[in-house]
């Protein structure tokens, strides 16, 4: 029951003990029907002395117990056509957008074939043999040099990318894709592929587009394993000391570790993320170098005198802030970067040809004659590369009409071969260098003559060699030969 004080029955309105008033239904045999209720609290209130002030208290009413009364929830379920309709839309859209990305989509353009097989190393020669004679021979537009990486001799045309025998050149497993290659690499037993991504059309017409989709294959197999965007200018080329990779350019270098992350940019970026991070944007690039954990440039600003010789690390703290060890203007121009290590970085003068050397200050610390031509230092190396192949005891620098063996430790000139047509490579333990008629075979360390082997060459122009094997490769042009 309510608390409070029930009403008094009028006179001749209580109902009798035991009866159902009208209109009431049952009482539950356990709960008391309400007019009975109703009837002892008018009892209770009639034994009470009538009292003007208790005639005039708030009185309780006995009311029903109220069921909450919740909010319809109106069903889910599709009733009307409508629905359906809308249905049956959204997910004929869905089919055509996926239909549409894979057709347009890059992985549609896309063909991979990998090698069922790792391709197995092969062992390093023992003996020089006493001749050489054509093997095979592929088109290679794409690669400057001959690309060997891990078991497999890579070559690089039109869009594909293929690994190759070194024994017979047959294709172990190739990436291909309709864009055409800006270049070929290698670093870390991976091989990567630099493409060209068409430009834009505005308003001055078609622009053109940069060498900006750069994907990593796993040399043994062919298998995909990494990819970045990057930002490179068509005719770049790559660099690697065994930890970082660097994309050449005149006016924009970019360098990524062994996961393709980005660690510098240095240059001329488009798109600064935060300004006045670079300390020259209206610089171009004459030539770059890499080793000892240093990437060198040679710049040529506006505002200064001479050529400029730029010294850094190759991963600062941050990548769009370059950490340079030092930076100095040359006393000249049609200066050439031509090696670099942890402690020095040697650079070719003009007019008389010398090597100048410079320490980690940017200090001068040697200088001495090159017996090269002048021609030999006109202009920049294609894709702003020297071409330098390293060696135990020494480096080895076409010059374009000679070849210089630097010491590894000072890069001071050691001897010189007259009438070279490329740059060298080592073939079991000594050093082969391609000539006019053919390849010089001389002591690594000493340069003394051992002996020469005729090789016939239909090509014009400079040949770079490279060994995989027993094999010796010649980048002629666009065409890579195999020798064995």
């Amino acid at each position: 029951m309510p608390s409070g004080t029930a009403p008094q029955d009028a006179p001749g309105s209580a109902t009798p003990p035991g009866a159902t008033p009208a209109g009431d239904a049952p009482a539950d045999a356990d709960t008391p029907p309400m007019g009975m209720a109703v009837a002892n609290a008018a009892r209770a209130t009639a034994a009470v002395p009538s009292d003007p002030w208790h005639d005039h208290q708030a009185v309780a009413v006995a009311t029903e117990p109220v069921v909450e009364q919740r909010p319809r929830v109106p069903s889910r379920s599709f009733h009307r056509r409508a629905d359906y309709v809308v249905a049956a839309l959204i997910a004929v859209a869905v089919l055509i957008g996926a239909f549409i990305v894979q057709r347009t989509g890059d992985a549609a353009a896309t063909v991979s074939r990998t090698s069922p097989q790792p391709m197995n190393q092969l062992p390093q020669p023992t003996a020089l043999p006493p001749s050489f004679a054509e093997a095979w021979r592929a088109p290679s537009s794409a690669t400057f040099a001959p690309v060997v990486a891990g078991p497999a001799v890579v070559t690089g045309e039109g869009g594909e990318m293929a690994g190759r025998d070194p024994l017979t050149g047959e294709k172990k497993w190739s990436y291909t894709r309709d864009l055409p290659l800006c270049t070929v690499g290698m670093s870390w037993g991976q091989v990567f592929a630099v493409y060209t991504k068409p430009g834009w059309v505005g308003g001055n017409g078609p622009q053109q587009g940069n060498c900006s989709e750069i994907t990593g294959v796993d040399a043994a197999t062919g298998k995909r394993v990494l990819a970045r965007n990057g930002n490179a200018p068509s005719g770049t080329r790559l660099l690697s000391d065994g930890t970082h990779l660097v994309m050449t350019g005149k006016r924009l270098i970019e360098v990524v570790r062994f996961d393709l992350v980005k660690t510098v940019e240095y240059g001329k970026v488009e798109a600064e993320i935060q300004p006045n991070k670079q300390p020259r944007t209206n610089c171009e690039f004459g030539s770059i170098a890499l080793g000892g954990n240093r990437l060198g440039v040679i710049e040529r600003c506006p505002d200064d005198l001479g050529d400029r010789l730029t010294v850094q690390k190759p991963n600062p703290k941050d990548w769009d802030g370059p950490e340079v060890a030092f930076s100095t203007v040359l006393n000249g121009r049609g200066t050439r970067l031509v090696s670099i290590t942890e402690d020095r970085a040697v650079v070719a003068l003009p007019n008389p040809p010398r090597l100048v050397t410079y320490d980690v200050n940017g200090s001068q610390t040697d200088e001495q004659p090159l017996s090269i031509p002048d021609s030999d230092l006109a202009g920049d190396p294609p894709g702003q590369v020297p071409q330098v192949v390293e060696g135990s005891s020494n480096s080895y620098w076409f010059t374009g009409s000679k070849l210089v063996a630097l010491s590894t430790k000072e890069l001071r000139p050691q001897w010189t071969v007259d009438g070279v047509v490329g740059s060298p490579t080592l073939f079991s333990g000594r050093l082969v260098v391609p000539v006019r008629d053919g390849l010089l075979v001389l002591d690594a360390v000493s340069g003394a003559r051992i002996g020469s082997v005729p090789v016939r060459r239909d090509e014009p122009g400079p040949v770079a060699l490279a060994t995989a094997g027993p094999v010796i490769l010649e980048q002629r042009a666009g065409t890579l030969v195999a020798l064995r």
